[in-house]
């Protein structure tokens, strides 16, 4: 996931920074795994980049909005979902 945002004062975190989703069996779709972006700064900002998970990765759902920007409030917060659905055997990182 990368993201990229704007804000005079927001501050954005992303919670974790690594989904490690461990040994999925080839042809079965993992549980999703949860990644919080938060704003800690004192304004609002926007995420304007967002890039898209690439098979066997997919995004599954979240509280944030599914068009960009992403507004988040100053201490807001909003979840990004992803699944990992292998198709064939080895390591694989996104």
């Amino acid at each position: 996931i990368a993201l990229s945002g704007t804000g005079t004062q927001g501050n954005l975190t992303i919670t974790p920074t690594t989904v490690p989703f461990g040994n999925q069996t080839v042809g079965t779709t993992s549980p999703a795994t949860t990644v919080t972006l938060a704003n800690t700064g004192s304004a609002s900002l926007d995420v304007t980049a967002l890039t898209a998970a690439t098979a066997p990765f997919a995004r599954a759902g979240g509280t944030c909005a599914t068009t960009l920007p992403i507004t988040l409030a100053a201490g807001a917060n909003c979840t990004l979902t992803y699944t990992f659905a292998p198709t064939a055997a080895g390591a694989t990182n996104q």
